[in-house]
C-alpha cells in the first residue's frame, strides 16, 4: 500500500541476454522505477529519449564490437585523443583488431568529431545513432560511408559475440545485472569505476507514492525480538519525518534526508568480467560488510550458472 513500509529481500538478475534496446530499456528505467510503462516497442522511445536528453550513462549498459583491419586499428590508436580511448578495449582476432565499448562510448567518439565509420553504427543501429545525422557541424559526414574506411578495412559486429579466447573473453564481455539491495551496499558498488551503474532515484521517487521499501539486515534478525522491534521503531520514525516533509511542501530530494541506508536501492551493474571479478574479490572479502557479501555471492552465482561449461567458470571462482 502507498506510503507505508514494506520489507524487501535481496536479489540479483542478470538480463544481459535481453536484445540490445530492451536492455538498456529495463536498466533505464529502474532510475525513476517506471518499469510498469515497459511495453512491446517502448524500447526503442526510451532509449530516443534518453539520448535527446543527454543521459547517456545509461548507455553504458551495452557492448557494441566492430572488426578493424590491423592497419586501420593502428592509425585509430594514434589519431583518438587518449581520454576517448580509454573507454574502448580491444585485442587481436585472427588478422583483425576487434574493438569494443558501449554505445555510449562510441557516441562520445563520434560526437567529438571522429567521424570514422559512424556510417557503419548508423546503417545497423538507427534507433542508437541516427541522432548523428542532426549534429551542426558533422550530420551530413555521418551519413556518408567513408572512402578511407571501405568494407575491406571495417566490420560492424554489433552485440553479437566474437568467438574468442579465454582472457580475450574476460576483458571484452560485459554482463549486466539487476541488483536489489540496500543504499549502504549500492554506494559501495558504485566506487567501482570501470563499471556502468543506473540507481534507483531517491530525488525523485516520491515514497509516499512508491512505499517504504526496506531490507533488513541479517545481524538484526538475529539478535532476536528485541533488536527487530527496535529497529522497526527506527523505521516508522524515519518514516514519519518523511511524511511531515512532504506536509510541509518539500519534495522529496529534500524528504529523502530521514531515511536510513537500509532502503531499497535497486540498481543495474555491467562490467567486464574481469571488473566483476575484481567486484567479487573486494566484496566476498570475509572483512566486506555482511549485506554486500550476501549480494555479491549471489550475483556470482548467476556468472557460474551462465558459464558452468565453459573454461571461464574457474576464473570467475576464487
Amino acid at each position: 500500500m502507498d506510503g507505508e513500509l514494506r520489507i524487501v529481500e535481496p536479489s540479483v538478475e542478470l538480463i544481459t541476454d535481453l536484445p540490445l534496446l530492451e536492455r538498456i530499456e529495463r536498466a533505464g528505467r529502474i532510475c525513476y522505477r517506471s518499469e510498469e510503462r515497459i511495453r512491446e516497442g517502448s524500447a526503442g522511445k526510451f532509449v530516443k529519449m534518453i539520448i535527446d536528453r543527454g543521459h547517456w550513462s545509461v548507455l553504458g549498459h551495452s557492448q557494441l564490437y566492430v572488426q578493424l583491419s590491423q592497419g586501420y586499428s593502428a592509425y585509430l590508436s594514434v589519431s583518438i585523443p587518449q581520454q576517448l580511448l580509454s573507454q574502448f578495449t580491444y585485442v587481436y582476432h585472427e588478422d583483425t583488431v576487434v574493438w569494443a565499448a558501449g554505445v555510449d562510448a562510441w557516441l562520445e567518439l563520434f560526437t567529438q568529431g571522429y567521424v570514422y565509420f559512424a556510417y557503419y553504427f548508423i546503417k545497423e543501429l538507427p534507433e542508437l545513432f541516427s541522432s548523428l545525422l542532426k549534429h551542426e557541424r558533422f550530420g551530413q559526414r555521418y551519413g556518408e560511408k567513408p572512402t578511407h574506411a571501405t568494407d575491406e578495412f571495417v566490420r560492424f559486429v554489433g552485440d553479437q559475440v566474437i568467438p574468442m579466447s579465454v582472457d580475450d573473453s574476460m576483458w571484452m564481455l560485459k554482463e549486466t545485472m539487476i541488483i536489489t539491495l540496500d543504499r549502504a551496499s549500492a554506494m559501495q558498488l558504485r566506487t567501482h569505476r570501470l563499471a556502468t551503474h543506473s540507481v534507483m532515484s531517491q530525488r525523485y521517487i516520491n515514497f509516499e507514492k512508491y512505499g517504504f521499501p526496506y531490507i533488513i539486515p541479517d545481524e538484526v534478525v538475529e539478535a532476536g525480538n528485541d533488536a527487530m522491534l527496535h529497529w522497526y521503531e527506527c523505521k516508522f520514525a524515519e518514516i514519519e519525518n518523511y511524511h511531515k516533509w512532504i506536509e510541509l511542501g518539500f519534495k522529496p530530494e529534500i524528504a529523502r534526508t530521514s531515511i536510513g541506508s537500509d532502503i531499497e536501492s535497486t540498481m543495474a551493474v555491467t562490467a567486464t568480467l574481469w571488473e566483476w571479478v575484481h567486484i567479487f574479490k573486494m566484496r566476498l572479502d570475509p572483512h566486506a560488510q555482511p549485506a554486500i557479501r550476501k549480494v555479491m555471492k549471489m550475483a556470482q552465482e548467476r556468472l557460474l550458472e551462465k558459464y558452468s561449461e565453459t573454461e571461464l567458470a574457474t576464473l570467475l571462482t576464487f
